[in-house]
């Protein structure tokens, strides 16, 4: 479901496509790996690179027009959405726990 690095977790692409699909109608696979093409090499830390709204916005724009811009604007707001519930579920402890564990 998720991509896990050591702290973080990233939806995977092909989430990145489905809400393209579900909104758009149209796929927009490239924007997405463009976005999320630095993690290679720095894992969670990638989103320093074509992360901030006017980066994704420009790429979005340059390959799919106003639909790319709205692609990117989901993608920032997937991975925002994502950092947020792994926050959330942190400070409540539940992060990291096998859920439905029987303690024996």
């Amino acid at each position: 479901m998720c991509i896990r690095d050591s702290k973080k977790i990233m939806p995977k692409r092909k989430y990145h496509v489905l809400i393209d699909r579900i909104v758009l109608g149209k796929e927009c696979n490239a924007l997405h790996y463009i976005l999320d093409f630095p993690s290679r090499f720095y894992g969670s830390k990638h989103r320093k690179f074509f992360h901030s709204i006017e980066e994704a916005t420009l790429i979005g724009f340059l390959l799919y027009g106003k639909e790319g811009v709205i692609s990117a604007w989901l993608h920032l707001l997937a991975d925002n959405l994502e950092s947020e519930i792994k926050k959330y579920l942190k400070s409540l402890g539940q992060l990291g726990q096998k859920p439905f564990t029987k303690n024996r």
